[in-house]
């Protein structure tokens, strides 16, 4: 079976009119809401991905990445963190 070639190499995966990151949160906030319950759990499922949306298109492609990486959440190997002052290569 050959893979599909997208029409836009540069275009993002979607799921229906989601894109993968905003599923990955719908779908976090779904379980969370299914194990634990009350009324704030499901009325977010519908409410952070809407302002995580809005706040995706306000800011340039990738803030997410370099936001986490500021924060200290996510690493990025090659290069040293966020607080260093200098690099030596």
């Amino acid at each position: 079976m050959a893979d599909k070639v997208p029409q836009y190499l540069s275009s993002p995966l979607q799921i229906y009119i989601f894109e993968a990151d905003e599923v990955g949160i719908i779908s976090g906030i779904l379980g969370w809401a299914m194990i634990f319950g009350g009324w704030i759990a499901w009325i977010s499922l519908v409410v952070v991905p809407l302002v995580y949306r809005k706040a995706k298109l306000k800011y340039p492609k990738g803030f997410i990445k370099h936001l986490s990486y500021y924060i200290g959440i996510k690493d990025m190997k090659p290069y040293p963190g966020p607080y260093e002052k200098e690099f030596q290569e």
